[in-house]
C-alpha cells in the first residue's frame, strides 16, 4: 500500500501483490556501502509522503517513495526502463486497485540500484507498461516509482521525520538506548511490518486490530470494514475516495475514531479511512490484517524498525500531541501541466463550502486568497484548505474559458 495529495484526502496508493504462482523478485544478494556501519539517506516528506532519490544502473536521478508497506521496487515510468535498455525476464498481469482491472507489469532482473552510499548490484524490479500512478497528479512533483523493502529490509531502519534522515543500519552493528523508546513486536510477513493495536470506533468498547506499518500511506488511518464484524463506519462519515491505487481510486468513507493505542501511546480523535475489502483475492492479500497505519501517525515519532528481530521502536517527537487534520473546504484538487502547477477540481464533496458556493469538478483554479495559484505547491494548498473553521476562502477558477469567483467559509466535515 502506499500514496496521494488529493486535497482533504491524505490518501494511500496500493503497490500490487504478484499473483499466486510468480515468483517474487530475489532480494539483493549484496549491497555495498564503503565500509560503513551505517548510511544516512536525506528525504523529502511532502503532503505526507518520504521522497528519496534513486539511480538505475548508474544513470540519471530519479524519484522514488520510500514505501515499507510495498514488498518489490516499482518503476512507473517505463520509458525510462526503456532509456536504460532494460530487458525484461517476464511478463505478467496484475490486479487493478479494484481488483477487477487487469494490468501489465515486467520484472526486470540484474538492475543496479543505488540510493546515497547504499549499492545493489544485482536488485530484481517491477516495471509497470503504463504510469498507473500518475504520481505527478497527486504530489505536484515528478516521482518515478516505489523504492520497496525487498531492498532495504536486510538493514534495521531509523526514520527520523522531524530532520527527515533515513538511516540504514547493519543489524550487527545496531545498538539503541531501550529506555528513550518505547518497543513493540511486530510480524514481518513478505518484506512488511504488522503491528497489533487496540482501537475504539466510537466510545464503545475495544478492540485489538493487525495493521501494516506502512511509509507510503499519507493518510493517518486505514481500516477494512469487512475483516470484522465490529468494524463498522462511525457517524458523520462522509463518502469518497479513501485511495488511490493502481489503476483508480478506491471508494469508501472518511470519518475519525475516538482512540488509537499502541504500547503506552494513545492518540484520539483519529482521522480515519474506511473502506470494503470486497474481493477475496484482495482479502488474501491483506495478510489477515484489519487496516494500514499511515505516514499521519508515524511522522508523530523517531520510528526504528528491526526486521531482523522483528520489533519496532518509538519515540515520540514535538508532533506526537498535533490534532489530526482534515480538508475543511470539499476540494479535492489535482496537479497537470509541463510544470506541474496547473491545478484543477477533480471533485467536490456533496453540501461541504465549496459545493454551496458553487465550486464544480473540472474548474480549473486561477488565484486562491488573491494570490496567483502557481505560487503554490500541492502541500501549500492543502494547508490553506484545513485552516481553522470560518476562515475565509475566495476563489478564483476559470470554467469554460471564463472565470469565476467564489467565497466561502471552512467548517469541519468529519
Amino acid at each position: 500500500m502506499g500514496v496521494s495529495a488529493v486535497l482533504g484526502q491524505k490518501i494511500s496508493t496500493q503497490t500490487p501483490e504478484l499473483p499466486f504462482g510468480i515468483t517474487p523478485p530475489e532480494r539483493s544478494r549484496s549491497i555495498y556501502w564503503e565500509g560503513w556501519k551505517k548510511v544516512e539517506i536525506p528525504f523529502q516528506f511532502i503532503n505526507g509522503l518520504m521522497i528519496v532519490e534513486v539511480e538505475l544502473n548508474e544513470a540519471i536521478p530519479l524519484r522514488f517513495i520510500f514505501d515499507t508497506g510495498a514488498e518489490h521496487t516499482i518503476l512507473s515510468k517505463i520509458d525510462i526502463a526503456s532509456l536504460l535498455g532494460m530487458r525484461y525476464a517476464r511478463k505478467f498481469t496484475i490486479m487493478g486497485a479494484d481488483m477487477k482491472t487487469e494490468l501489465t507489469a515486467f520484472l526486470v532482473r540484474d538492475v543496479n540500484v543505488k540510493v546515497g552510499r547504499l549499492f545493489s548490484p544485482r536488485e530484481a524490479i517491477l516495471v509497470l507498461d503504463e504510469d498507473y500512478f500518475r504520481f505527478e497528479e497527486l504530489v505536484g512533483m515528478e516521482v518515478h516509482g516505489i523504492l520497496g523493502a525487498s531492498f532495504f529490509r536486510q538493514f534495521v531502519i531509523n526514520i527520523d521525520y522531524k530532520d527527515k534522515i533515513i538511516t540504514f543500519i547493519k543489524p550487527r552493528h545496531f545498538n539503541i538506548k531501550k529506555r528513550k523508546y518505547q518497543d513493540l513486536d511486530i510480524e514481518v510477513y513478505r518484506n512488511k511490518p504488522y503491528l497489533y493495536a487496540d482501537m475504539n470506533m466510537a466510545g464503545d468498547s475495544t478492540r485489538q486490530v493487525k495493521l501494516l506499518l506502512d511509509t507510503g500511506a499519507s493518510l493517518p488511518l486505514l481500516i477494512y470494514t469487512d475483516t470484522d464484524t465490529t468494524l463498522t463506519i462511525p457517524p458523520n462519515s462522509i463518502p469518497g475516495n479513501v485511495g488511490r491505487g493502481l489503476g483508480g481510486y478506491l471508494s469508501g468513507y472518511q470519518g475519525r475514531i475516538q482512540s488509537l493505542e499502541f504500547s503506552d501511546f494513545q492518540l484520539g480523535n483519529v482521522v480515519t479511512s474506511f473502506q470494503k475489502s470486497d474481493s477475496i483475492h484482495q482479502f488474501i492479500a491483506l495478510n489477515d490484517r484489519n487496516g494500514i497505519l499511515g505516514n499521519q501517525i508515524l511522522k508523530r515519532f523517531e520510528l526504528v524498525i528491526d526486521y531482523w528481530d522483528e520489533k519496532v521502536y518509538l519515540r515520540p517527537n514535538k508532533s506526537y500531541n498535533d490534532k489530526f487534520k482534515f480538508d475543511r473546504s470539499g476540494l479535492v484538487i489535482l496537479a497537470s501541466g509541463q510544470d506541474l502547477d496547473k491545478f484543477t477540481v477533480q471533485k467536490v464533496i456533496e453540501n461541504s463550502p465549496a459545493a454551496r458556493a458553487g465550486v464544480q469538478k473540472g474548474d480549473v483554479i486561477v488565484s486562491l486568497n488573491s494570490l496567483p495559484v502557481k505560487t503554490f505547491t500541492m502541500e501549500n494548498i492543502s494547508t490553506v484548505l484545513q485552516k481553522r473553521v470560518g476562515k475565509k476562502i475566495r476563489l478564483v477558477v476559470k470554467r469554460d474559458g471564463k472565470r469565476k469567483r467564489f467565497v466561502f467559509f471552512l467548517e469541519d466535515l468529519i
